[in-house]
């Protein structure tokens, strides 16, 4: 089920994402670097040219567009369109590639071809089926009218009327085929700083100088030429070629140089020759490559000063490939257009499951191994492959390998994976410093005599780093605070040690046999292995250093507590491919399974050679499930799979109401109930929301136990319990977590879903009922699940789009940009609109915005809108008729039915899943039976065991995972065998020497 190519893909995903843009949008400059003749130049048909382009003051009135054999034959613009609407439209989409001057990217908006728009119509068409290039959202029928509408009124950047006719069509010159030789007199649209044609030769209608050639084919040559005058040509090339181009050139005086460009890239400049005026000399700009289709081709007079007779393509003898140029590679990865940094990041930080690959050299798309250009040109950006053209891409591909972003990644190979997935292609799990709980758990667990308090260990500890929602402590190192808290610790535990070692040890504490045998016991604990007799030697000289007795039993604590080897996830380096140890792979079950470290019995049972064979560890996996620990461990999974460990502190913020807010009205009235879904009058209940400062309750401390820590807790537990009870007690599938009405809940839970526990069985220190079929279904209809991103006035709709899109699906929107986030707009105040009603107003405003990323996650949470921010079921909301920005006092209330339908849209991976939905049941339905699901799921659990994301070398690990799951009705018990028996748990590759 895993895409081959996923892992490889997702790292390198240079995915044009529209909202998310970057701190640098400079276009490219045509005159910026030269190009050598040696080196090869391409040009997408698509990759460059653009039309909505950006804002720009007129033309110059010297400037023209028109045909040069006949005319432009078009009506004039219409009425129709509103200017306002699309300039609005054009400031939020259109000008992030097209610049406030409308000359960015692509075709000069003040300077638009009549040949190319025929008509006003014809550029509306354009804008409506081709804008905007990355897709990232749709500029259709009216938008499309309005922004063109905008473009043509403020940039006056052409002029049907000036055509010569008064028809509403014009002929369309058809491109000239290449190879070809190109007369200069057959442009199609021009620029010249004169107003009369100078030389008469040809149209004298027209301004462009000039004169009747002394020889050769063609009738006219340019004459007269003045710096920044041009000349546009269209021509249509058949197939992907690499080009040279002749410019045939005369001039008097040196450095008279012309540039020509292709789509608004320049690709070469050169020098006349200096033969005298009529001595026409072709000099030539090698090595062009042009993809398949139409281009536009313009030379542009840099000086002035030179006679332009004509342009030639030849196909080039060399067909070798393309050289990349770093310094426009930047400039492309940066800008908006081909959308790079704004979503991986500047330095490759950003979206995809690793960073960049700035010096991996090969892909692997369907078994074709690719480099990086050609990977970048043939599936980026994911919205709009081929965007980026031959040129484009390998100008990225040449910046990205300079910026060594991810120093030591390997090239990928295809991979023929082995039966069963036992290929040796798998990365190593990293080195990995143990979580807050794991560790506080390992001393409280080693030290169980002394009584020690887990929760008080983990509360003095740093806070762990999180990698796809996962606490893992991945690429983490103990800083000042850790080691200070552990210093801390170590004393107290060795304290408290030297005070009761009798109980501990049942020997003299004054025998230096003792202390050696006591270093041996605890430290094999705290190791989760035998000390080998280097590390005893070494512990010994410390409690000798110390003196014996009580000081050298609290010093061997505090060395032991310190070492490394307690606090790290360690494996021994190998230098070929071998198994795990038994303690290694009896930490790792541990460590899963328990989310705890091995006790001396696992310890053992490694040392023994109980877990060597694949068939072993999965038997004493299936143990392990049996323990009590197995529902902290697998809690621990479904609390961080859904993010609910970001509910750790967290608490919704309660607003204290005054009298003056509400005009005079207390907390029990409807229109505090509308400002607050479901608030209540604190004097009667302790689910009020809504205070006044008359009230004999309006005090905030202890008036809603819905908002309060013990209650986060609480709905985060009953995931957690219910999420082992269906693994553990009930052999339950993925569909289970998604569809099962089971929860094991606390009263205040039950009171809060409508159950009653009276005689319910008990389940970790919960009542085991079912709820309502037709209110909630599975882990994301839960209490929990709903506060994440909740607020008094936002259900977090936006929070659980985006969170179901992360986890569930796999599909991580990327975080907006600094300018984004700058601009992005307020929601409306309006007490008589619904939160739902407000976000479509402003997220979702065709063209605005916050449209690109936020249609992502918004029609996702709408599907949820049943539930509060507590998680409360409900099927209407009160609102309140007024207008506070009018001044307005909150009049009378109002019901509305809660409208809880979404939609689904699909981004860089496919879904099998429907696009709409009815409800929150109704998706979670459809996830049950969804293998893009559990496909993500797989990836989650890979996470968890692991401590690093999925790779393109753990395909063959994973894809058997994945095999084994499904061919298992998604159990999720084989789940857990799948992952330990795979051999990315078990093995360990050679490391790099």
């Amino acid at each position: 089920m895993f895409n081959r190519v996923l892992a490889g893909a997702m790292a390198l995903a240079l995915v044009g994402c529209t909202g998310t843009s970057t701190t640098e949008s400079s276009s490219l400059d045509p005159s910026s670097s030269s190009i050598a003749a040696s080196s090869v130049v391409s040009v997408s048909s698509v990759a460059i040219s653009s039309v909505v382009s950006q804002p720009s003051s007129s033309a110059p009135a010297s400037s023209s567009l028109a045909l040069s054999s006949s005319s432009a034959a078009v009506s004039s613009a219409t009425g129709a369109g509103d200017f306002a609407l699309g300039e609005g439209i054009y400031q939020a989409q259109c000008q992030m590639c097209h610049d406030e001057d409308g000359k960015g990217f692509g075709q000069d908006l003040t300077q638009l071809s009549t040949v190319e728009y025929p008509s006003f119509e014809a550029l509306v068409a354009y804008n409506n089926d081709e804008m905007p290039w990355n897709k990232g959202f749709e500029c259709e029928d009216d938008c499309a009218l309005n922004v063109t509408r905008y473009i043509v009124d403020h940039y006056k950047g052409i002029d049907w009327s000036a055509a010569g006719s008064s028809s509403s069509a014009a002929p369309i010159i058809p491109s000239v085929g290449v190879p070809a030789l190109i007369q200069s007199e057959d442009f199609i649209a021009f620029e010249d700083s004169t107003p009369e044609n100078k030389g008469s030769c040809g149209d004298t209608n027209q301004p462009v100088d000039f004169q009747p050639k002394a020889a050769g084919g063609g009738t006219c040559d340019v004459n007269w030429t003045d710096a920044g005058e041009w000349l546009e040509y269209k021509i249509s090339v058949p197939e992907d070629k690499i080009y040279n181009i002749g410019v045939s050139l005369a001039a008097t005086n040196a450095n008279k140089t012309v540039t020509v460009s292709v789509n608004g890239a320049a690709v070469g400049s050169v020098a006349a020759p200096t033969n005298g005026w009529t001595a026409f000399d072709t000099v030539m700009i090698n090595n062009v490559a042009l993809d398949a289709g139409d281009h536009v081709v313009r030379v542009t007079m840099d000086t002035g000063g030179a006679n332009f007779d004509f342009i030639e393509f030849k196909i080039s003898a060399n067909q070798s490939g393309v050289v990349g140029d770093a310094a426009r590679g930047k400039t492309l990865y940066l800008t908006k257009e081909q959308g790079c940094a704004g979503c991986h990041g500047e330095s490759g930080e950003g979206l995809g499951i690793q960073k960049i690959y700035s010096d991996r050299n090969a892909f692997v798309v369907d078994g074709q191994v690719l480099n990086l250009a050609d990977y970048i040109r043939q599936t980026m950006p994911r919205a709009n492959p081929g965007l980026c053209g031959a040129q484009c891409s390998a100008d990225i591909a040449a910046y990205i390998s300079g910026q060594n972003w991810n120093e030591g990644v390997e090239d990928e190979k295809p991979i023929a994976c082995e039966a069963g997935g036992t290929a040796q292609d798998h990365l190593n799990s990293p080195l990995r410093m143990l979580t807050k709980n794991q560790l506080s758990h390992l001393l409280a667990d080693t030290f169980t005599p002394l009584n020690i308090n887990a929760a008080n260990i983990a509360k003095d500890l740093a806070d762990d780093t999180v990698l796809a929602g996962f606490a893992t402590n991945y690429g983490k190192g103990a800083n000042f605070f850790q080691i200070s808290a552990l210093d801390n610790w170590g004393k107290t535990i060795g304290t408290r040690a030297a005070n009761n070692y009798a109980n501990l040890m049942g020997c003299d504490i004054a025998n230096a046999g003792c202390v050696e045998h006591y270093l041996k016991q605890y430290g094999r604990l705290l190791f989760r292995r035998t000390l080998s007799a280097a590390e005893v030697t070494t512990f010994k000289a410390i409690a000798t250093a110390a003196g014996g007795g009580k000081p050298a039993v609290e010093a061997v604590t505090l060395a032991l507590i310190l070492a490394p080897q307690t606090n790290y996830e360690m494996y021994a380096q190998t230098a070929t491919r071998k198994a795990l140890s038994g303690t290694e792979i009896a930490s790792k079950l541990a460590f899963l399974i328990w989310d705890r470290a091995p006790d001396s019995d696992l310890i053992a049972a490694g040392e023994a050679g109980e877990l060597n064979t694949s068939a072993k560890v999965k038997a004493k996996a299936a143990q392990m499930l049996e323990d009590a620990r197995a529902i902290d461990g697998i809690g621990f999974f479904y609390d961080n799979w859904l993010s609910l460990n970001a509910l750790q502190e967290a608490e919704p913020v309660i607003q204290e109401i005054t009298k003056a807010d509400l005009a005079g009205e207390c907390a029990n009235t409807p229109q505090c109930q509308g400002l607050y879904s479901g608030a209540t009058d604190c004097k009667l209940s302790e689910g009020a929301v809504c205070y006044c400062g008359a009230d004999v309750c309006g005090v905030k401390t202890g008036a809603d136990n819905n908002h309060n820590v013990a209650s986060v807790r609480a709905a985060r537990d009953e995931v957690a319990r219910v999420s082992a009870y269906l693994t553990l007690e009930q052999d339950a599938t993925l569909g289970d977590i998604f569809t099962s009405r089971t929860a094991v809940v606390d009263d205040a839970l039950a009171a809060m879903y409508g159950v009653n526990t009276n005689g319910a069985p008990q389940y970790a220190g919960g009542s085991v009922v079912q709820l309502n079929a037709q209110r909630r279904a599975g882990l994301l209809t839960r209490s929990a699940f709903m506060r994440l991103g909740a607020h008094e006035l936002d259900s977090g709709i936006s929070a659980r789009g985006n969170n179901i899109r992360t986890n569930v699906l796999c599909d991580p929107i990327p975080e907006p940009s600094a300018d984004i986030l700058a601009q992005f707009p307020k929601l409306p105040p309006d007490y008589d609109l619904t939160f739902r009603q407000k976000l479509e107003q402003v997220h979702l405003k065709a063209g605005g915005a916050c449209q690109g990323c936020h249609e992502l996650m918004d029609p996702i949470g709408f599907m949820f809108e049943n539930y509060d921010g507590l998680g409360r079921y409900r099927t209407e909301y009160t609102l309140v008729d007024s207008d506070p920005e009018q001044g307005q006092e909150p009049g009378p209330t109002f019901t509305v039915d809660v409208d809880s339908t979404g939609e689904i849209f699909e981004r860089i991976k496919p879904f099998d899943l429907p696009k709409n939905f009815d409800s929150a049941i109704d998706f979670s339905e459809a996830l049950a039976a969804s293998d893009t699901a559990a496909a993500c799921y797989t990836e989650k659990w890979f996470v968890r065991a692991n401590g690093r994301f999925i790779t393109q070398e753990d395909i063959c690990s994973s894809d058997a995972m994945f095999t084994r799951f499904k061919n298992n009705n998604y159990s999720l018990k084989e789940m857990i065998y799948a992952i330990v028996t795979s051999s990315s748990f078990r093995f360990r590759n050679a490391d790099a020497q």
